[in-house]
This record gives structure tokens, sequence and C-alpha cells, in this order.
């Protein structure tokens, strides 16, 4: 019995060692560390995390409390919660789960965990251990940047111009609703086609040709394109820029395109009409 009593001493010591040296570790760190048991008692609480949601160690540490604070409606809350059984449980780590919390001020915040299933110095399960960051200026601008695709693809799909992005292998990476129209084909289907795939043999080495000088020189050129489509050809002012990924390298070309032909035609009819009187 002494034995038992002597080795349970022991294992309760370097449990006690071992969160203190995680603690003081991890307050150093630009990270929320937080322990909970399995009745979500809150076991470990750090300076980021008190720092992050505003709420101190010392008010919640060996209570659930937190959660009531942090999680205020009652269903997100039992989801969350769950999740954590659900590591003990099953004995398996979740990754970037994400939070919406609510930090002391009333203030939002969005947190990105990774949770792992927490054991004792005996190898037993007793309570998850969860790593996390705080997200929220991350995902406003991700937000910010998904609302303005949204908008700028509708600005481009109502644009009349053709519009049109290659690689630099001149494969179609995206277009514009005009483009399809001119292409007799749906987007899905244009996507991954060179121009080769698409038009008239003599058009497609054009606009290659074209294409090739940009990616070449690595600089804007505009020149008078035309397509022949059952035995009409239409004529095209086309501006062609490089387009260029983080590091300045060139990945392929940005092209738009307007129809011209009508002003061509005219310009050589008022030309014929000059010459004739």
């Amino acid at each position: 019995i002494i034995l038992e009593m002597i080795e349970k001493m022991v294992i309760h010591n370097e449990r006690e060692n071992f969160n203190y040296f995680i603690k003081q570790y991890t307050d150093l760190a630009n990270i929320i560390l937080a322990s909970t048991d399995f009745k979500h008692n809150l076991l470990l609480w750090n300076k980021e995390a008190e720092r992050i949601t505003g709420y101190k160690a010392k008010d919640f540490i060996g209570g659930n409390k937190l959660w009531d604070e942090l999680f205020p409606d009652a269903g997100y809350r039992k989801n969350i919660l769950s999740l954590e059984s659900e590591i003990i449980k099953h004995k398996k780590s979740i990754k970037d789960l994400r939070t919406e919390i609510m930090r002391k001020d009333g203030k939002k915040r969005i947190i990105s965990w990774y949770k792992v299933p927490y054991r004792d110095f005996t190898r037993e399960i007793t309570g998850t251990l969860g790593f996390g960051r705080d997200i929220t200026e991350q995902e406003r601008l991700q937000n910010e940047i998904l609302e303005l695709n949204s908008k700028l693809s509708l600005l481009i799909s109502t644009i009349p111009d053709v519009i049109f992005f290659k690689d630099k292998k001149g494969k179609y990476i995206t277009v514009n609703k005009a483009f399809c129209e001119v292409a007799h084909k749906t987007e899905k289907k244009i996507l991954g086609l060179t121009d080769f795939d698409i038009f008239q043999p003599e058009t497609a080495k054009q606009f290659r040709n074209n294409d090739l000088y940009v990616l070449r020189q690595k600089e804007p050129v505009v020149r008078i394109e035309f397509i022949k489509s059952n035995k009409e050809v239409f004529y095209y002012e086309s501006y062609k820029v490089p387009f260029r990924d983080e590091d300045g390298k060139v990945i392929g070309l940005l092209g738009i395109s307007r129809d011209i032909t009508r002003r061509l035609n005219a310009e050589k009819e008022l030309k014929l009409s000059e010459e004739k009187y």
C-alpha cells in the first residue's frame, strides 16, 4: 500500500511538473494553449489565451464555466463540447477546428484549433489538449477577397469585350461570357483547351504567335486579330499583357479583345466612297 501511495505521488508530481513546463513554454509562444479533463473542466489556460479572450485562468481553472462565456449560445456550445468528448472517446485528433468565441469585452473572434487527446503518465487518456490561433483577421481578408472575386467575376461576365486568361502553354484558364459566345462553346468545354482546339488553324496560329511574342518580350502589346467563322471574318483589337505570380515570374497572359469589325468596314466604305467621288 505504501509503495502504491509513493507511486501515485510520483506520478502526480511528474504531471504537475510537466504541466508547469508546458505552461511556462507556451506562455512565451504566440499560441493559445487549453487543456480540459473528460468533464470539460479547465486544467490549463495560458497567457495568450488570456490575452485573446480577456478571461483569466485563475477565475476558471478547475471548473467548466469558461465555456458558458466563450460560447454563450447553448446549442453551439453543446456541439463544441461534444467534439471534445469525441476526441477522448475515439482517441483521435482534430485539425483546423474553427470556433467563434465571445471575448470578455463582447467582441467576437475566430479561433482555429488543433485538438489532441491528453494522456497522463500512466498513458491513460484523461482529457484534451488544444493549440489555438486567432485567425479573425485572416478570415476577414479571405472573405473580402471572395467578395471582391465575386464582384470581379460578375463584372467580367457582363462586359461585352472578350476577356480571357491563358497559361504559358496557351491553355485557357479563365474566359468570360463574351468569349463563350464567340467560340460557340460553354465555359466548361473551353477551359483547358488551346486556340487550335477551338478555332480554325489559320486563326489559331495567329493567336499563338501573338501570345508567344508577349511571353518572350514580357511586355503588353496591341494587335488587330481576326476570326474566320461561316465564311465571315471578324476583326478584334486585342490587348495582351503578361500575367505574373507573386515572385514576378510570367505564368501566362491576360487578354482583352474588342470587336471592331463594324468600325473597320465603315472606314473601308468611307474610303471607297471618297475615292469614288
